[in-house]
């Protein structure tokens, strides 16, 4: 998605801004904002019919969005337990949180992707 040119620009930036090396044109997705990724992620990575997005409880809508969009199932649960046995095709962290600016606490970040990399 977007043109060489400019994916190919948006590598050069990182390069010169960060230092960033090897990155491909595949590795770039130039998008118009937050919004419109976020509600196009889940069929960008591939998630349809019967998959399951999990968000959290308060949460932006558009992660709900974009999973229905893919034909998704959304659970919103603030805990792993909730999710049972199933594997979540995507599984949104928000840290800080929008609206309430909590930060997750690093160890709490780290088992949870624990969980993930188990699953």
């Amino acid at each position: 998605m977007g043109l060489p040119e400019t994916r190919q620009a948006c590598i050069d930036w990182l390069s010169r801004r960060f230092g960033v090396t090897g990155l491909a044109l595949d590795a770039v997705l130039p998008v118009i904002g937050s919004k419109e990724l976020i509600a196009s992620l889940p069929t960008h990575l591939g998630v349809g019919p019967g998959d399951l997005v999990v968000q959290p409880l308060l949460a932006y809508p558009t992660y709900e969005v974009g999973a229905v969009l893919a034909g998704a199932r959304v659970l919103a649960s603030d805990s792993l337990t909730a999710i049972g046995p199933e594997r979540p095709r995507i599984l949104w962290i928000n840290s800080p949180s929008n609206p309430t600016g909590k930060v997750l606490p690093p160890d709490h970040l780290r088992k949870v992707v624990d969980w993930c990399r188990e699953r």
